[in-house]
């Protein structure tokens, strides 16, 4: 049960920090994953720059939306 709360705590922080917009992108993910997150999506620079999207606002979506597939596509081209 400790233990769980811990986990609990732990996550309810990490999102907390997410939600703010300082976020780097390595904080969760690499940059691979979020590159390769931004090039699924389709989104070039200037589609980007149309949405008003910053590149830390990119990586502040592929983190939330996709955090866990970003971090195992990066490990797996990685390794």
């Amino acid at each position: 049960m400790e233990q769980g709360r811990a986990r609990y705590e732990t996550a309810k922080k990490i999102i907390a920090a997410n939600s703010v917009n300082k976020i780097q992108p390595n904080d969760l993910t690499s940059n691979c994953g979020t590159r390769r997150y931004a090039a699924v999506r389709g989104s070039t620079r200037q589609y980007a720059a149309v949405r008003g999207s910053t590149r830390q606002y990119v990586a502040v979506r592929a983190i939330s939306a996709n955090e866990r597939e970003n971090t195992q596509l990066c490990t797996a081209s990685e390794q």
